[in-house]
């Protein structure tokens, strides 16, 4: 966020219970405010405009209630918020930074790692946005904050909980970072983010919006009409320059889901703009059980060549639903082991990620999602190098990218997390991707991180393999996949089209496999590495 400006006459002094220390944007809804709490903890409060309906302030205070659920990484995490109070309020991290918009401006489009970094902690920040079920229907390079840890993506959902867009324009008063469904005036969902996210990628490697940005009338044409100009100067290579095209679809089933666009930037994947990509929609959304669609197997062997087979039985009707044998169930993980998953995705993210300014909080931050056992292990490691990473200055940053369930049973669950992690010291940075296995302990009703196993996994103990799931033909399955050597195998999806694990293999490399179906039966269709821990 801008460096505050001094306050103007009629401006409070408190807002609630936050004393005001200075102004960081106006805008049509209403100002934005530095100030600090009771503990001295700066914050930005937002006012909002006054809602008298006590309906329409139901609405928008549930809103809010799922703001907060969004995890802080690489977004400006709400962390208040009082709709009686005169002016109504929220309250958000205060990410000390230009705006992208500012920074372009000031200093010129973005290059190279840069970019690179932008673009990947931005698709980062919607992933976890829209994990919460939120649309953030406001993506603009005025909405990304160059702070001192990276990238942040602040304003997520307040169009959406205020009952419409803001009413503050983008850059220059235009609608160029809007999706064409938007502008259109149909209900815009979270593909729309994924035009934004582009278009904002775009000005920050270019100076300029894709569509333009001269008049109003021209640019509503271009956005609806045609083509994005990308440029022949732009600096983007293969893989950047067809995801872009891609989010830019006009059609925003053929755009991806947030979830798969972090996927391809982290594996500098390239994206076919031919036809719509693999989605990961079916993929566990917070509140949402992505795992209904389960498949009626008949059994499993394993295929030649390492490959697994596994014969099913389709819908009723179908040349495989008169199979003659009777069918069992690839049954998905229950509902609780989706609730340890998304805690162990916000744990993986807290106990690897540090600076040298705020190790106190950061042990703070640990001690929130850890049991007793796994903060001890962490404050153990971290103080034996507190002094080095204050004398070196050292900043380290850490993304879950993909995740999957390994074993769960009511009061414990094992995750794979697979992500990629940033540690800088002054000018140098040392970017690393790979996966561990969350344990997961439930603690009274929320689920705390008890161990990580970046090597041998738990796991392997009589404790967690007689556990509640894998059960019956997923044991069978999960197995098959693993191969030979690997120390485990995560389920990350069962849909009707196919299943999609994780598996950590003996090299410490992690690699994804797609099972698809081919006839009546399942094969790994494809292999892919995605990263060394």
């Amino acid at each position: 966020m801008s460096t505050s400006a001094r306050l103007r006459r009629g401006d409070p002094e408190r807002i609630g219970r936050y004393r005001v220390l200075g102004r960081l944007a106006a805008g049509g809804q209403g100002v934005v405010f530095l100030a600090a709490g009771d503990d001295g903890r700066q914050v930005a409060v937002k006012t909002l405009p006054w809602i008298s309906d006590e309906a329409a302030r139901h609405r928008m205070a549930t809103e809010l209630d799922l703001l907060r659920r969004v995890s802080g990484f690489c977004t400006a995490q709400v962390l208040d918020a009082d709709l009686t109070h005169n002016p109504p309020h929220i309250v958000t991290e205060y990410v000390p930074g230009p705006s992208l918009d500012e920074l372009v401006r000031s200093e010129g489009p973005l290059r190279g790692e840069a970019l690179e970094r932008l673009a990947v902690a931005t698709a980062t920040a919607l992933t976890a946005i829209h994990r919460a079920d939120i649309a953030h229907l406001d993506l603009t390079p005025r909405n990304v904050v160059m702070g001192p840890d990276g990238p942040r993506v602040i304003d997520f959902g307040l169009a959406h909980a205020l009952g419409g867009a803001t009413t503050d324009s983008p850059i220059a008063g235009t609608p160029a970072f809007i999706a064409p469904e938007q502008l259109a005036g149909h209900p815009p969902r979270t593909a729309a983010d994924l035009f934004s996210w582009a278009a904002t990628i775009v000005y920050a490697a270019t100076g300029r919006p894709p569509f333009g940005d001269d008049s109003v009338q021209s640019v509503v044409y271009r956005v609806l009409h045609q083509d994005p100009d990308l440029g022949p100067d732009i600096e983007l290579d293969g893989f950047l320059r067809s995801i872009l095209t891609v989010c830019l679809a006009k059609d925003p089933a053929h755009r991806p889901s947030a979830q798969d666009l972090l996927y391809h930037l982290v594996d500098q994947a390239p994206m076919d703009p031919a036809g719509p990509p693999i989605r990961s929609q079916a993929r566990k959304p917070a509140r949402k059980r992505s795992w209904v669609i389960a498949v009626a197997a008949v059994v499993v062997i394993a295929g030649g060549g390492g490959g697994v087979v596994v014969l099913w039985k389709g819908e009723s009707g179908s040349p495989a639903a008169q199979a003659s044998a009777a069918p069992a169930r690839l049954l998905p993980p229950p509902l609780y082991a989706e609730e340890a998953e998304q805690a162990a995705r916000n744990a993986y993210g807290i106990v690897n990620s540090f600076a040298h300014q705020t190790l106190d909080k950061d042990f703070q931050a640990v001690d929130a999602v850890a049991t007793g056992r796994a903060n001890v292990e962490y404050t153990g490691r971290l103080q034996d190098q507190a002094q080095r990473i204050r004398e070196e200055k050292i900043v380290r940053k850490a993304v879950p990218a993909e995740s999957g369930i390994v074993a769960a049973r009511p009061d414990r669950v094992a995750v794979l997390v697979w992500g990629q992690t940033t540690t800088s010291s002054g000018s140098s940075h040392d970017y690393r991707r790979g996966g561990a296995i969350l344990e997961m302990r439930k603690v009274a009703t929320v689920w705390k991180l008890d161990h990580v196993w970046p090597r041998e996994p738990h796991l392997n103990s009589a404790e967690m393999t007689t556990g509640e799931w894998p059960s019956g033909l997923m044991t069978t399955l999960l197995s098959a996949a693993s191969g030979s050597g690997a120390r485990a195998v995560a389920l990350e999806t069962l849909t009707s089209a196919g299943a999609r694990v994780f598996r950590l293999n003996a090299d410490e490399t992690v690699s994804r496999l797609d099972l698809v179906p081919t006839g009546r039966s399942f094969q790994v269709g494809s292999s892919r590495e995605l990263g060394v821990s």
